[in-house]
This record gives structure tokens, C-alpha cells and sequence, in this order.
């Protein structure tokens, strides 16, 4: 048995209308998305992860909530921009929320580690502290900080020494 992994063109048959259709369908949302990003604003435009056009209405697909609010609130003036554009009608405009995904082309956020001032802040303050229960809880999370910022550190430590 093969350990090869099988081509997709090899295995759809693409004189089958079944295919077509949704090749088709799939280069019609790609025209619709190219059209759809010069009318949002820049700052939009990396939320908009796609579309997909089903009868008369638009789904937009965003990663959070926040720019699903956003898109709904230009919503009327997509699509009413759309519908001048082409001669296609669309009759609504529907925002859904995707998970995100680490295979989508952005970079994974840059981890924030308390910095030593503030860690001997932290400790200085709950020394200071008449309540054990709160000195206690502080100490607690002077020292969590610590350790993650220990482990940030070292291996920026050795990356510069090799």
C-alpha cells in the first residue's frame, strides 16, 4: 500500500457538473471578496477573511466579534456599493464569526512579560501589606511573573550567544 498522498486534481472528476458548480461558485466569492475589500476601510480589511454568496444574500466571514460589530455598521453602504457595481443582487448582508486559525497568514502575538521593575514592585508592595490573605495572593503573583519572565529571557539569552 501507498504511503503517497494523493493528489486532489487526480482524484475529482471535473467533467462531473458537481465539481464545476462549486468551482465556479468558489471563483465568484473570490470576484465578490475583490470587490467587497476597496470598499471598507484599510483598518478592516485583514478582519475580512472571506465571503461566500448564497441566493441573495452575502455571508462575510470575520475572526471576532469586535470586527463583526464593525462590518455590520458598514454594512448598508456594502451593499449598497455592491449592488451598483455589478449586476448581481444582493438583498443582505450576514456577518458570521470564525475561529481563528494559526494557518491564516498572521504573524501569533508577541507573548507581554511583566518587566523585573515591576516584579520588585509587586514584592516591595506585598511586604508592605497588613492583610496576609492579600500579601499572600500578591507574593504569589510576583513570583508566577518571575518564572515567565525567567523562561522568556533564557532563551533570548542563548540565542544571542550562539
Amino acid at each position: 500500500m501507498s504511503t503517497q498522498p494523493i493528489l486532489v486534481h487526480k482524484i475529482i472528476n471535473f467533467s462531473d457538473p458537481i465539481p464545476k458548480t462549486l468551482l465556479k461558485q468558489l471563483e465568484e466569492n473570490k470576484n465578490i471578496l475583490r470587490r467587497l475589500k476597496p470598499l471598507i476601510p484599510k483598518t478592516m480589511k485583514d478582519s475580512l477573511i472571506g465571503c461566500a454568496k448564497i441566493d441573495d444574500r452575502l455571508l462575510l466571514f470575520t475572526e471576532s466579534s469586535a470586527w463583526a460589530s464593525q462590518l455590520r455598521f458598514y454594512s448598508p453602504t456594502i451593499l449598497q456599493s455592491l449592488n451598483n457595481q455589478s449586476d448581481t443582487t444582493i438583498e443582505k448582508i450576514q456577518i458570521k464569526i470564525l475561529p481563528p486559525m494559526l494557518t491564516r497568514n498572521r504573524l501569533p502575538s508577541k507573548r507581554r512579560v511583566a518587566s523585573s521593575e515591576t516584579i520588585k514592585h509587586l514584592k516591595d508592595h506585598a511586604t508592605n501589606q497588613v492583610n496576609e490573605e492579600l500579601k499572600t495572593a500578591i507574593q504569589r503573583l510576583a513570583n508566577s511573573l518571575e518564572k515567565v519572565s525567567n523562561r522568556v529571557e533564557r532563551p533570548r539569552q542563548s540565542n544571542k550567544q550562539a
